[in-house]
């Protein structure tokens, strides 16, 4: 039995709709308990879609793991600004950005794949990110509060 689940959204939600409506929006979600070994990821066990598919390399990463990316699509069907967009940044361009909660730590990574820099030039991967880690030797929840929050 697998220890995670896979929820996977690929329509553009209706808060993400631009006027071009030719941009696209993958998102996933997959959870992975802490208490389990980490279930190591190769052909045939990675994700089936994306966005998880290509940011999951090793592991599955234990814990709650919220992915999403934004692309361009290959056609742009005729649309002036997916055509210019593709021009100035490039045609495989995607934005992404994923969290990751467990229980002591939040790791939070933004950025781009594949954008073009100029003179025919990509940058293939390029990520920031932040992770916040809270070192409490609380043995619940409650006792880490009082013990750090309220004082």
């Amino acid at each position: 039995m697998v220890p995670f689940f896979i929820c996977e959204l690929s329509e553009a939600f209706p808060v993400f709709k631009f006027k071009t409506e030719k941009l696209f929006l993958q998102i996933g979600l997959s959870f992975s308990p802490p208490q389990l070994e980490a279930v190591l990821v190769d052909s045939q066990t990675n994700f089936a879609k994306e966005p998880l598919k290509s940011m999951t390399v090793n592991a599955v990463p234990q814990g709650l793991f919220i992915g999403a990316q934004l692309g361009l699509p290959k056609d742009c069907g005729g649309d002036k600004f997916c055509e210019i967009t593709k021009m100035i940044v490039g045609p495989d361009i995607k934005f992404f950005i994923n969290g990751l909660i467990e229980w002591k730590k939040v790791k939070i990574a933004g950025g781009f794949k594949n954008i073009r820099i100029g003179f025919g030039l990509y940058f293939h991967y390029f990520e920031l990110y932040v992770e916040v880690g809270v070192s409490c030797l609380c043995t619940d929840l409650l006792d880490c509060v009082t013990k750090y929050l309220i004082h």
